[in-house]
């Protein structure tokens, strides 16, 4: 949350994705303006799945929130997890789903579905 004129709270909006190609994988954080707030890539033995790096988006850009601050993100499972209650089958997408639900409710951040098409962070992604 950010102090405006007047005493008025401005609650800012962070945009996030995942991808992984056949030779790295990565998650962005980005502002409304898609300005890149957090970036960062895994190569080798070091890639992840790209569900996973949805989750790492989503939880680098939760662990930047302040209260009444929102996070959109284009990851149907990653929304339908930390929101909706969706059954999670797999252990290393659980204790990511565990993390960005304790991050969310602390930070008093909401998290938000948006379609590819309006995913700031995704239209960067795609650059890359």
């Amino acid at each position: 949350m950010l102090a405006g004129k007047k005493g008025l709270v401005l609650m800012r909006v962070f945009y996030t994705d995942g991808s992984h190609k056949p030779d790295r994988s990565a998650h962005i954080v980005t502002d409304d303006k898609g300005k890149i707030l957090h970036y960062e890539k895994h190569e080798g033995a070091k890639m992840k799945t790209v569900n996973e790096e949805e989750y790492l988006g989503v939880i680098a850009a939760l662990k930047m929130c302040q209260p009444g601050d929102s996070v959109f993100t284009d990851s149907q499972l990653v929304f339908g997890q930390v929101c909706r209650g969706w059954k999670c089958n797999h252990d290393h997408l659980r204790t990511l789903r565990d993390e960005a639900m304790a991050l969310k409710g602390a930070r008093r951040a909401g998290l938000q579905w948006v379609g590819r098409n309006e995913n700031v962070a995704g239209k960067i992604m795609e650059r890359m």
